[in-house]
């Protein structure tokens, strides 16, 4: 008895001064112990261990020589007071977090024993560690076992928490062998959200941001993620890249200022439009946290300019947050004016872009009221229309016009300009006589076709697909290549918003492009697009392309393939950022 008592005190001895490691067992304290002590007669001694052979991080209290699972209160030694404090901690299963000392000082690790913790497989980590990506799926994730206790289940994190995500090393990686991570590896930072495909929005990435994420100390002393200086730290660079473009000049200046995963915030993009930044939010984060958001814009942009907010509900639905669900709540946080009160409504603003002025419908327009993301896409257009000297110019799904008045500038002289829309139509003569472009509009979509000559620009609403067989069926009759363009513009809006609609929506593409190269002079040039991420990451637009031209009875060349404008930055890690492809046709 007295050799077991006297190897237990050694034991203890050698973990309480770390001058020696006892031989690991199957569930073996390691070194990174934090140490406590109850300031009471009994000097009861407290240690944060991790359990290697499981991969499991408990708190776990000495006392008589024997090991409890957990202590309902702990007393933390304040070094700069010399008091003692009273700290509740709350045993959880692992992938609650619980802190250790690696990751940061003894104050910020004593903060870290609230936070919830999503655990990666080890097999997945590679894909966060080494590539950077920033979302999480499902898959990837360690999900808590069905059979835990409501006690326990209650610790687990709930949609719209800030996680923190570690490698899980009690998982093998595919040919068997464990993972070469440590299991208490920090990968990052993030937003869980059981409803969504992604499981886990990353704002933090240890190995791109470092390992020490802003952290502010609270009332209670204790410290928490400052997440108001992480998004502020993302916004200041991504608006010093615009500022080096020098897309912030001028009087009233119109670019994308945030762009999701490509300015490392996925679910939040920011539009700048003269003096008001237009927010559209397609993530639960975003709403849950819109107090936090437009404060950081406000400080970054040295409150310069006011914020409008501008949910995404087809996206917001897809993560789990429906409208109704978000206006019931009293909670200015999700999606009301910190007042309560209902925003002033804004007139249609005036942008300026390469040149031209343009009216911006930022609360009701389509997107967040302009399509910034052709910006260059229709200077290309312009470009082409002079180097090419065309003269007849037909621009389909036009919106504001925006295509049809850069060719003007490109020196066509006739353009016809279609869309479905007549209020976008109203937008668009507006945009025409502000640039002292002579235009007609017509709202009749029996109308006759346009003739030459006519004014500059004319304004049809006309179903696209209508015109185009309407154009055609009048060329066949008898007017012949008079009523062809040189030029076809074709800007559709998305077609395939989820990829399980990508097979209706290629159907419908093929249809309209079919149609679009019908209503092209031979030798001339087809510039259309596709805004549909599905497509453009599929590959498929050029194949639905070629089936297209198949079912007009036309030959066609790529000339040129292009993209959105450079303020649509995207991440080398989350390629699927890229959502929009332009293709320049030559036409026979």
């Amino acid at each position: 008895m007295g050799f077991i008592l006297f190897g237990s005190l050694l034991r203890s001895e050698s973990i309480r001064i770390g001058r020696s490691r006892p031989k690991r067992s199957k569930h073996s304290l390691t070194e990174g112990f934090v140490r406590e002590q109850r300031p009471d007669a009994d000097a009861l001694m407290v240690y944060r261990c991790r359990l290697t052979a499981s991969g499991l991080q408990r708190t776990w209290a000495k006392t008589d020589h024997r090991f409890l699972y957990s202590l309902p209160n702990v007393y933390r030694l304040n070094e700069l007071s010399g008091k003692a404090t009273r700290q509740r901690v709350r045993p959880g299963p692992k992938w609650i977090c619980r802190g250790t000392t690696r990751e940061s000082s003894q104050d910020v690790a004593s903060a870290t024993l609230s936070e919830p913790t999503v655990y990666v497989r080890s097999e997945k980590a590679h894909l966060f560690h080494r590539q950077g990506r920033p979302l999480v799926f499902a898959g990837a994730i360690v999900e808590p076992p069905k059979s835990q206790s409501r006690d326990r289940r209650a610790l687990w994190p709930r949609s719209g928490d800030l996680v923190r995500v570690m490698v899980d090393a009690t998982t093998t990686c595919r040919k068997g062998s464990v993972s070469s991570m440590p299991d208490d590896t920090v990968l990052g930072y993030g937003f869980y959200n059981h409803d969504s495909m992604y499981r886990v929005r990353l704002i933090w990435q240890t190995r791109l941001d470092g390992e020490a994420i802003p952290r502010q100390e609270q009332a209670d002393g204790t410290f928490r993620i400052d997440l108001k200086r992480v998004l502020a730290r993302h916004f200041a660079t991504a608006l010093g890249i615009r500022e080096h473009l020098g897309l912030l000049e001028g009087p009233a200046p119109a670019c994308r200022l945030i762009n999701g995963e490509g300015d490392r915030v996925s679910g939040l993009c920011v539009d700048l439009y003269a003096q008001y930044l237009v927010v559209q939010s397609s993530a639960r984060w975003a709403e849950q946290y819109r107090a936090q958001i437009e404060a950081a814009l406000l400080d970054v942009t040295s409150g310069k300019y006011s914020v409008i907010w501008r949910p995404n509900w087809d996206r917001l639905r897809q993560d789990g947050i429906s409208k109704e669900s978000v206006s019931s709540r009293p909670d200015p946080l999700m999606g009301q004016t910190p007042q309560g009160e209902e925003p002033a409504q804004i007139p249609p603003i005036t942008i300026m872009e390469n040149g031209l002025f343009f009216l911006a419908d930022l609360e009701h327009g389509q997107k967040t009221g302009h399509y910034c993301d052709q910006r260059d896409n229709r200077l290309f257009v312009r470009q082409l229309v002079q180097d090419a000297h065309i003269e007849r110019v037909l621009d389909l799904c036009t919106y504001t016009g925006g295509f049809a008045m850069n060719a003007i500038r490109g020196g066509a002289h006739q353009v016809t300009a279609v869309d479905s829309s007549s209020q976008a139509l109203r937008l668009a003569y507006k945009n025409a006589t502000t640039n002292q472009i002579s235009c007609t509009l017509v709202l009749d979509e029996h109308a006759s076709m346009p003739e030459p000559p006519t004014t500059t620009l004319w304004l049809q609403r006309d179903d696209v697909q209508n015109f185009c067989d309407r154009l055609y069926a009048a060329a066949a009759a008898g007017s012949g290549n008079e009523l062809l363009y040189d030029l076809v513009v074709l800007d559709p809006p998305k077609l395939a918003p989820t990829v399980e609609s990508l097979p209706r929506a290629r159907h419908r593409y093929r249809k309209m492009n079919a149609a679009a190269m019908k209503a092209v002079r031979k030798g001339g040039f087809l510039f259309t697009c596709t805004c549909s991420a599905s497509m453009t990451q599929n590959g498929m637009f050029p194949a639905t392309l070629m089936e297209a031209a198949f079912d007009a009875g036309r030959k066609i060349t790529i000339l040129a393939e292009r993209g959105a404008a450079l303020d649509h930055v995207v991440s080398p890690a989350a390629p699927e950022g890229r959502y929009l492809t332009a293709l320049l046709l030559a036409v026979e």
